[in-house]
């Protein structure tokens, strides 16, 4: 199974609070609350991949990033690299 790498962004709005995006699940038949998060695609760096999902989701231009880590989700997927960021 092929899986493309992936950035999530922990933006922070204040000292205590975080973005959060709003999605309509038609799998579970909710309205759920996400970290922004998407895949990176082909040529894009994972700051440009979250710089984008902050922009299409959250209106978001302006912020600082800060990697926390990156990792391998599982290791059934190897090429699944996950980039974890803090923004200000």
């Amino acid at each position: 199974m092929n899986h493309h790498e992936a950035a999530v962004v922990f933006s922070f709005v204040d000292k205590e609070n975080i973005v959060l995006a709003k999605q309509c699940s038609y799998a579970i038949g909710k309205v759920t609350y996400e970290i922004p998060a998407d895949k990176i695609d082909v040529g894009e760096t994972p700051v440009k991949c979250i710089t984008r999902e902050l922009k299409r989701r959250n209106r978001i231009y302006s912020q600082k990033f800060e990697l926390l880590l990156s990792f391998y989700s599982t290791v059934a997927l190897p090429n699944e690299l996950l980039h974890i960021f803090f923004a200000f």
